[in-house]
């Protein structure tokens, strides 16, 4: 999936639905999606969990397992337990950017270390997209973290759900850390 929609093919008006649980034993992940080519479709996860993400690359953008959704996607029912996400901005554990688009009723459980530059979040690194009835239940231990490495990237903007929010009028409804 990542390859397609990296590649250019933003699945618009397709549906990907999953049907089994995931490991991905913590094996080096590449986030479904970029800045050039985001991913349009809608992901629905069925609340099968998604278990191991790791993404440890201190010089990537959008580093999550996708690292930018755009509208009209939809991120339904997805639940990644145990992440670790390292990157250098929009550093997330189910999207990098939630840049527009609606998420719902997604989760990260269990054990959870994220860690960039600029604009971090637990579930979230920035965005504008609707959120609704999602959380973060991190276990004990966990961490998100902003961390200095240059001008512009001061390890700022760092959240539990998300770390950049944006400005206006966007929609968060339902939802905890």
């Amino acid at each position: 999936l990542a390859k397609l929609v990296n590649g250019g093919e933003t699945f618009a008006g397709k549906i990907v639905k999953l049907t089994g649980k995931i490991d991905l034993l913590g094996k080096e992940w590449t986030p479904i999606g970029t800045n050039a080519n985001p991913f349009a479709g809608t992901f629905i996860g069925t609340d099968f969990t998604i278990s191991g993400l790791y993404i440890d690359d201190p010089e990537m953008e959008c580093a999550g397992l996708f690292g930018k959704i755009s509208s009209p996607a939809k991120l339904v029912g997805i639940t990644v337990s145990g992440a670790t996400v390292h990157g250098k901005s929009n550093v997330g554990t189910i999207a990098g950017s939630a840049f527009t688009g609606t998420v719902e009723n997604c989760k990260v459980i269990g054990q959870i270390d994220v860690s960039g530059n600029y604009m971090v979040g637990g579930m979230f690194g920035s965005g504008y997209a609707s959120i609704i009835d999602s959380s973060v239940e991190a276990a004990e231990g966990s961490t998100v973290s902003g961390i200095y490495k240059a001008t512009d990237l001061e390890g700022d903007n760092v959240g539990g759900l998300i770390g950049f929010r944006g400005e206006g009028s966007i929609l968060t409804e339902n939802c905890s850390v």
